[in-house]
């Protein structure tokens, strides 16, 4: 496990959320952890680690805003007590697992597992389609238009409906409501882990 200690300590170097790298781990297995079972690792910081874990969308609020009719990251709930569940999308997870089974934060392998348990088949396609959307995440503060999504996917010949659902499933982007309110335009957050 020492390897998801190396990351978390260096992403969050005034944090002890090192210690959590095991709850983590087995987030990735299941897909989801509870508040509770964090509390008994460290009470003290729970609070700090969870709102940190939603910020890199590590970790999600399962409870949805009732005020929004959207399961966007954006319209998630961090209510921080007992019996909150959170949960972990897909790449997370393999990438978690794959840090600690081999060692190795290793974002297109990760992908791959991911498009392969979503059935793709133009895998090859799938991931430089994606690198180019991680691209424009880097240059745009983590936030891309439908417009621009849908020109990288028909650039690698892939159908652009389809490209966003996989995204969405997979947990590479989500809908921001709070821009669609605000602009009429349709965005999409990219996860920012991916750029670690």
């Amino acid at each position: 496990m020492k390897t998801l200690e190396d990351l978390l300590k260096r992403e969050f170097p005034d944090s002890n959320f090192h210690i959590y790298s095991k709850l983590l781990y087995e987030a990735a297995k299941s897909g989801y952890v509870v508040y509770d079972e964090l509390a008994k690792v460290n009470s003290e910081d729970i609070d700090d680690f969870l709102l940190s874990m939603y910020e890199a969308r590590i970790l999600l609020p399962v409870r949805v805003s009732k005020n929004v009719r959207s399961v966007s990251w954006d319209a998630r709930q961090l209510i921080l007590k007992r019996g909150e569940k959170y949960e972990m999308p897909l790449i997370i997870r393999y990438l978690i697992r794959n840090i600690v089974e081999g060692g190795n934060w290793d974002i297109n392998g990760s992908l791959r597992q991911c498009l392969l348990e979503q059935g793709i088949q133009n895998i090859e396609h799938y991931i430089e389609a994606i690198n180019e959307v991680l691209d424009w995440a880097l240059k745009n503060k983590y936030v891309i238009d439908a417009e621009s999504i849908s020109g990288i996917s028909m650039k690698h010949k892939i159908e652009p409906n389809e490209f966003i659902a996989v995204l969405k499933n997979i947990g590479v982007i989500s809908p921001c409501s709070r821009k669609f309110i605000s602009n009429k335009e349709i965005y999409y957050e990219i996860n920012p882990i991916l750029n670690w």
